[in-house]
């Protein structure tokens, strides 16, 4: 015959067992807190940007370990510095004037990775932006402000190599602006460069040009020749499109061009068409020969009269009968 056993447990006993499942409790999961996967230190050294925050340094992280689970953290660049306890690390970095490359940090348990972190530093010293930047012969370019982030050495200056060149600092804004003074001449302002310096940091330097004036006649020539009867011209030798009316194009990156075409040969006849009042294309016809003795030879002048420009100049001339 079975005998049935009982077991009878006392409040004692299940407060002790109870008690020994709270002493036996420990996080399942790893965890890195401030949860992020990228920082920068500053040139300095001495603060850490996380998610567009700047903070004092050095940057220290918590881990939460598993019971009985081990863990480590190293970085693939030596420029990192790491210091570690039982449950933090702490990320600090010398003072730089260039960027060094950025590390990967690498916290792991064995060969499982519980967190990745991107860190870089940034320049002692940073401009933007730093592209060439190009004036017309008025002064105007695209992009005359630029911004200065003087991260380590904190003052910071920029200087023009050419006269033609003006630097309007704002150091309260950490800005500089780029002005130019007029070319009004066919030859280009020497290049000039705009240097940008903070303390030993490594300066930066963007390349400034201006434009020449122009002024072009299009279809270009020196010498326009006609037939006796102004039926056909050439150019340089070149037929012209047309019969007895020919056009020429007046191209200029003046900005308020005052355009005049002349000659003084009774034999040619100039028409002028203008758009809002400046000249843009002009005509030329000639009146028959008919007689044996060729038409006296002359000029076009074609010229901005509110520059140090150089006139266009054709030279004319008919073929007698």
């Amino acid at each position: 015959m079975k005998k049935k056993i009982k077991f009878f447990i006392t409040a004692a006993t299940l407060l002790m067992m109870l008690a020994s499942c709270r002493n036996d409790y420990s996080p399942r999961i790893w965890e890195v807190t401030p949860e992020t996967s990228s920082m920068s230190f500053s040139a300095d050294g001495l603060r850490v940007l996380f998610i567009d925050k700047w903070m004092d340094g050095p940057a220290t992280f918590t881990v939460t370990v598993p019971k009985k689970e081990t863990w480590n953290v190293t970085s693939t660049l030596s420029w990192v510095h790491i210091a570690k306890t039982e449950n933090t690390f702490t990320l600090s970095a010398d003072p730089v004037d260039l960027a060094p490359e950025p590390a990967i940090v690498l916290v792991k348990s064995g060969e499982y990775v519980i967190r990745s972190l991107f860190v870089q530093q940034v320049a002692a010293l940073s401009v933007y932006p730093t592209d060439p930047v190009v004036f017309s012969p008025q002064g105007v370019a695209g992009n005359e402000t630029f911004h200065v982030y003087a991260n380590r050495y904190k003052e910071w200056d920029a200087v023009s190599s050419q006269s033609w060149l003006n630097v309007s600092k704002n150091a309260d804004e950490g800005t500089f602006s780029l002005s130019a003074a007029a070319n009004t001449s066919a030859t280009a302002s020497p290049p000039a460069t705009v240097t940008v310096s903070s303390g030993t940091a490594t300066p930066i330097v963007i390349d400034v040009t201006q434009e020449k004036l122009e002024l072009t006649v299009t279809p270009a020539g020196t010498s326009l020749v006609f037939d006796a009867y102004g039926h056909s011209a050439t150019l340089d030798g070149q037929p012209l499109p047309g019969s007895g009316l020919f056009y020429f194009k007046i191209s200029t990156n003046i900005k308020t061009p005052s355009i005049t075409v002349t000659s003084p040969v009774y034999w040619i006849n100039i028409g002028t068409y203008d758009v809002n009042g400046v000249i843009k294309t002009f005509s030329v016809s000639a009146i028959p020969n008919s007689t044996n003795t060729p038409h006296p030879p002359g000029t076009i002048t074609i010229k901005a009269n509110n520059t140090d420009l150089p006139p266009v100049i054709i030279n004319v001339s008919q073929i007698p009968r």
